[in-house]
């Protein structure tokens, strides 16, 4: 039996720090979601956009959209989601950063139930959980964003294995 090839969504958020800051989901906003989406197996992807607070010039191969407001950009960016309706969640350090700082972000501008749906069973948040696991040899942290589907499925996870010597 044939399995149906995996919808990827690879992304990237840039917020706007203050100097000498590192970013904090309470304060500093979400500038841009950059997004491209591909169909396991394909060699070029299907969906390549960015969502910009405040505009840009137009960007090559990209779609872009343009948003005053951090609110709207951040609600537009959830229904995207859903819209592509992907299977695997991928970029640089989502699951450490980008992840949870989007749903932070979205909770401090108190959207966060609205935006936080991003599975596929309606009225199910989307929620990051951490867990540790040690033996005397091994410390290993985990690190699961969970998107809502029947099964509880993850979709990202970090994990850091740290061996005793």
């Amino acid at each position: 039996m044939k399995q149906a090839p995996f919808r990827i969504l690879s992304f990237d958020i840039e917020c706007q720090g203050r100097q000498g800051f590192f970013p904090d989901a309470k304060e500093d906003p979400v500038i841009q979601i950059a997004n491209i989406v591909t169909i396991q197996g394909e060699k070029h992807s299907f969906v390549r956009n960015i969502f910009m607070l405040g505009g840009c010039l137009p960007i090559s191969g990209a779609e872009v959209f343009n948003f005053d407001d951090e609110k709207e950009l951040l609600l537009k960016w959830s229904e995207f989601l859903r819209e592509v309706d992907v299977d695997i969640l991928t970029g640089y350090n989502i699951a450490n950063f980008d992840i949870p700082y989007l749903l932070n972000r979205a909770k401090t501008l108190k959207v966060g139930d609205k935006f936080s749906m991003w599975g596929r069973i309606r009225n199910q948040c989307a929620k990051m959980r951490e867990t540790t696991f040690s033996s005397s040899a091994y410390v290993v942290e985990m690190k699961f964003f969970e998107r809502g589907t029947s099964e509880g499925s993850t979709l990202a996870f970090s994990l850091s294995l740290f061996h005793f010597v």
